[in-house]
Order: structure tokens, then C-alpha cells, then sequence
């Protein structure tokens, strides 16, 4: 990861696919997420602590997910979306993104992204930032939200997910239970299907 020209590593990177069987009609949604590692850095003239952190959510626009490398999404792609921060997501104006998924092997891609933003939590007049971040990402499953209301839920989850994407690009799914604070009650169903390569 690269903040304003300096490195820092990254602590935690993620990419998921999430069908929210909640809501009607919802599509799949790709979500790619970089953590990195804390840190003091000289941006806008003061040296100040950060922990770049960089999320991304775009409508999956494939039925396949092993067809996704060589795709690019930005801020002109129908319903992505962004979020980049060092130090308070509340504080920040994304000026502009680009993510791009380079090339696959089996269940990883390179991908490369890349966010400029404004802090104003560094500088009142607002910081320029810029981050950047060229990782191997694993996606290992496709989750599939369904409704606590559901009788059968790794069926729904099946139907559901058959309906929006290839099914032959996954294997048998595992049941997983989202329970309240209490750990008593069930709030919602998650069915992982794990990615085949």
C-alpha cells in the first residue's frame, strides 16, 4: 500500500461476493476491502497517525465470478462505490477511484486499487491523499444472506443464488447461523458456497 508516496503495509485485505436474499431483486455485490497497518506519516506539512483503510462495492456485472479478471471499475460504473480513509471516514471527500482486477489464478487475483481523496481531519482546509494498493485477493466462497423467517434455508439460498449466478462455479454450501447478542436468538441465515477454480 502507497499513502502520498510513502509505503506501509497492509494488515488485513479481503474480497467477497454477498447475495442479500433480505431484499427482492438485490444483485450480488463484489466487495473488495484493504486495511493497512498503523502508522505516522507527513501529510500537509504535520506528521500525523494513520490507518489507511480502503473499501470498495460494485453490482457484480457477471454471472461467473471466474470471468472477472480483466474487468476495471470506477466512479462512472453503474452502482460502485468507494470509501477511503487514513484517519476518520467521516471526515473525508473521495474525489476518485479505480479498481482493477489484472489477471486470475484458480480462486486469487491481482487486483489494483487506487483512491484519491480530501482529509479534513488532518487539515482543516482539507488534505490531499492518495492511496494505492496492489494485492492478491482469494475468494474463497459466495455468501448468501436469507431470512430467519426462512423453513429451508440452504434451499433458498440455492434457488436464489442459481437465479443470479453460475452454479457450476461452486460447490456444496455450508449453513451458518447470525445470531442476536445474546447468542439466543437467530437474526438471519448465511449460506456459504465455496468458489471452485
Amino acid at each position: 500500500m502507497i499513502i502520498n508516496g510513502t509505503a506501509c503495509k497492509h494488515t488485513r485485505s479481503s474480497m467477497l461476493i454477498f447475495l442479500d436474499g433480505h431484499v427482492a431483486g438485490r444483485q450480488p455485490i463484489l466487495s473488495i476491502d484493504v486495511v493497512g497497518e498503523s502508522m505516522s506519516i507527513d501529510i500537509a506539512g504535520q506528521t500525523t497517525a494513520i490507518e489507511p483503510h480502503i473499501s470498495m462495492t460494485v453490482p457484480l456485472p457477471v454471472h461467473d465470478w471466474r470471468l472477472l479478471d480483466g474487468l476495471t471499475f470506477d466512479d462512472s460504473f453503474p452502482g460502485a462505490a468507494c470509501i477511503a480513509w487514513c484517519v476518520n471516514p467521516q471526515m473525508i471527500d473521495m474525489e476518485s477511484f479505480r479498481c482493477v482486477l489484472r489477471t486470475r489464478s484458480g480462486k486469487t487475483f491481482a487486483v489494483e486499487l487506487a483512491a484519491t481523496l480530501t482529509c479534513y481531519d488532518i487539515s482543516d482546509s482539507g488534505a490531499p491523499v492518495s492511496i494505492s494498493v496492489i494485492e492478491q485477493f482469494t475468494l474463497d466462497s459466495i455468501s448468501v444472506g436469507i431470512p430467519k423467517s426462512s423453513t429451508s434455508p440452504v434451499e433458498d439460498a440455492s434457488r436464489l443464488l442459481a437465479k443470479h449466478l453460475n452454479p457450476d462455479a461452486v460447490s456444496l454450501p455450508t449453513l451458518h447461523c447470525r445470531y442476536d447478542t445474546g447468542k439466543v436468538d437467530i437474526l438471519a441465515y448465511e449460506v456459504h458456497f465455496p468458489t471452485t477454480s
